[in-house]
């Protein structure tokens, strides 16, 4: 696991004690002071409340039981927020720690003239983002007599209006994306997935295929090809390769579509 991520995963655990820690306080915010002190008489439990400047003992009937019980967790409740807020100060001086040797602020707190002469001993996601998404490639180009002209946001011509929702979802969740990259497979074949994605989390390059005439059966039996051709190059659906489907009568879900992206790409 890299320190970033770590970090992150730190960060996450963080505002959920933090989220705990309101629970607890807001909690005992208003119960009693008197602590609770359980004996065993016989088979049975008696339950006495203390209080805790003058320690005299009161009796409790369990017919009052939603008390007896509200006075344990009340117990139960101080003990971990005190476990709380040391585990938050511990997580707080490692960020804090982190934030001052994190090694990419010695590379972005270098003048801009600087940074150019240097190359950073590890590239933070910002550099590996920029890098993946300028190196060049030749994408799958239009046939002359194909005149449709859909655009993405970001001025790139796609084949269909669902395309351009695709790439303009992709766009707005900050997700990086090559159109009709390249792949080259086994025995030099050469494909043009619709979309190669960057994965920022763990750096892990995926695909996203278009099935988008599923009721033509002669694009479906290509389409099953195709998903078999990724299958033997060791590119498997739900692990690097993902799919979205429509027919005439039903079109992409966008609902759906932005879900499935952050699921699988953030």
């Amino acid at each position: 696991m890299n320190t970033k991520s770590y970090t992150e995963e730190l960060i996450t655990e963080r505002n959920l004690l933090i989220n705990y820690l309101n629970q607890c306080n807001s909690f005992l915010k208003d119960m009693p002071k008197e602590q609770l002190w359980v004996t065993h008489h016989g088979k049975h439990l008696q339950f006495y409340t203390v209080d805790p400047v003058s320690h005299k003992r009161k009796y409790i009937s369990t017919k009052e039981l939603l008390y007896i019980r509200n006075l344990a967790q009340r117990d139960y409740d101080q003990k971990v927020r005190s476990v709380l807020e040391r585990r938050i100060r511990t997580i707080d001086s490692f960020l804090k720690e982190e934030q001052q040797t994190d090694i990419h602020l010695v590379y972005h707190n270098l003048p801009d003239a600087r940074k150019k002469l240097v190359v950073p001993i590890e590239q933070d996601d910002r550099q590996f983002v920029d890098q993946w998404i300028s190196e060049l490639f030749q994408a799958k180009p239009f046939r002359e007599e194909d005149t449709t002209g859909y655009f993405t946001a970001k001025g790139e011509r796609v084949r269909s209006k669902s395309e351009v929702i695709i790439a303009d979802t992709l766009k707005e969740l900050g997700i990086p994306y090559r159109y009709e990259c390249p792949l080259e497979l086994e025995y030099g074949i050469i494909i043009h997935p619709d979309f190669t994605i960057l994965r920022i989390s763990d750096r892990k390059v995926l695909y996203l295929e278009h099935l988008g005439k599923m009721d033509d059966p002669g694009y479906s039996e290509n389409a099953i090809s195709r998903i078999s051709l990724f299958g033997r190059n060791g590119i498997f659906q739900g692990d690097r390769l993902f799919l979205t489907f429509e027919t005439a009568q039903r079109p992409l879900d966008r609902r759906i579509l932005r879900e499935m992206l952050i699921r699988n790409f953030l």
